[in-house]
């Protein structure tokens, strides 16, 4: 997915994409964790009964992948060629709070820059991946229009 930029996202704009992405999950009878956060807060979280109490946690660090690097899991995954050991030796970066597992992609303003994250887990992480941008694409067409 190329970057999509907004040129508004605010705290109910982070509300109402995620609404979108958990009817989406009814729709397509998947169980994702779902993350909006946005200017240092999640603003929105669903995590289903049905999956593990560790989605919280990929949540966070799927996040804070793409908050440092200031690009999605699955690009910083290409960069780094699914080298996960690579956070640790050549940026520093605590395994335990970073990943490369695809599933989190920027929320980027067109004056100000990345703003915060859409977040899911719970697939497989290219169809994770593949989710939440397809979201995120369909949300802007819906709001910049």
């Amino acid at each position: 997915m190329s970057e999509v930029l907004f040129l508004k996202f605010n705290s109910q704009d982070a509300y109402d994409l995620g609404i979108q992405m958990y009817e989406a999950c009814q729709q397509q009878n998947v169980d994702l964790g779902i993350e909006i956060y946005l200017y240092g807060r999640t603003v929105f979280q669903f995590i289903p009964d049905s999956l593990g109490p560790d989605k919280a946690d990929w949540l966070r660090r799927k996040r804070n992948t793409v908050l440092y690097f200031g690009m999605s899991t699955f690009a910083m995954n290409e960069k780094c060629k699914s080298e996960e050991s690579l956070l640790a030796t050549k940026y520093a970066r605590k395994l335990e709070d970073y990943t490369l597992t695809p599933g989190s992609v920027p929320i980027i303003l067109k004056d100000s820059g990345i703003v915060g994250c859409a977040t899911v887990t719970g697939l497989a992480p290219q169809e994770d991946h593949d989710f939440v941008s397809a979201q995120l694409s369909e949300y802007f067409q819906r709001v910049e229009q």
